[in-house]
């Protein structure tokens, strides 16, 4: 099983969150971390954690929906650390509106964040990697990347485009020896995304079980060192995915029935 120790990773969306519990899981296994997101403060107050228990970061407050922010992100890394061995692809939004009701300010705010900004860091960090021939990418998607659901439709679109990215790059780079992990949580607590969704959307109080953020980035972490192509993460949404593809047709009925129920309910 491969080990992370003394390999500088860079996480975007680091503030909290998956990202923030990828740090942690990361700089536990022996690895340099390097945090990204807007969020100075508390970058800051996870770096000195990060430290005190006796592993190395660097906070680089960066906007990844801006192609130069981005691009110092990547020459920063290189310039303090030689190199950059992992990056991880994590920050994210959504947005909750229903198709009919959408306005596009915040489309396209949405699919810099979740779309471009993964693109920007990958064509920004492959070139080192390649040099070495030697490198992983970690895009954290979503099961809405799977199957689309009512009010999350433009998320979903997105999401879809991450894990559309991962798999055509993954064959890409394969004769580079860089590896591409596509990570699918499903409902995860300990975000805060579900309050940040702006919109409709579903809400916290989702009858479905939900994965704590540690979990997912210890499994993710896991998934890495074990070379796995992908992870959809948890049982139900294994199952929702599998009925994806084997009954696409009862999925749909069901969406549709859910649909009506959201609408009925607001």
């Amino acid at each position: 099983m491969q080990s992370f120790k003394d390999q500088i990773v860079v996480i975007t969306g680091a503030s909290s969150g998956i990202g923030r519990e990828l740090a942690r899981a990361f700089s536990r296994d022996g690895a340099t971390v390097v945090l990204a997101a807007r969020s100075v403060d508390a970058l800051e107050q996870l770096a000195a954690e990060l430290r005190e228990a006796g592993g190395q970061a660097l906070v680089v407050p960066t906007d990844v929906r801006d192609y130069n922010q981005v691009e110092r992100l990547v020459r920063v890394t290189q310039e303090t650390f030689g190199r950059l061995d992992v990056l991880v692809n994590n920050a994210g939004q959504g947005l909750g509106v229903w198709a009919k009701d959408l306005t596009m300010g915040p489309v396209e705010e949405l699919f810099r964040t979740n779309v471009l900004a993964v693109i920007y860091a990958t064509r920004l960090a492959l070139p080192g990697m390649i040099a070495r021939q030697h490198g992983l990418i970690i895009n954290v998607s979503s099961v809405a990347g799977k199957v689309g659901t009512p009010s999350d439709s433009v998320y979903a679109a997105s999401k879809f485009a991450v894990n559309g990215f991962s798999q055509g790059l993954r064959a890409e780079v394969a004769q580079h020896h860089i590896q591409v992990l596509t990570v699918c949580p499903f409902f995860t607590s300990g975000t805060g995304f579900s309050r940040n969704v702006p919109g409709r959307g579903f809400e916290p109080r989702n009858p479905l079980r939900r994965m704590s953020a540690r979990r997912v980035a210890e499994l993710t972490l896991q998934a890495a060192q074990q070379g796995k192509h992908e992870i959809v993460l948890t049982r139900t949404a294994r199952v929702g995915v599998f009925l994806n593809h084997a009954a696409p047709g009862v999925v749909n009925w069901g969406l549709a029935k859910a649909a009506r129920f959201m609408r009925h309910r607001e």
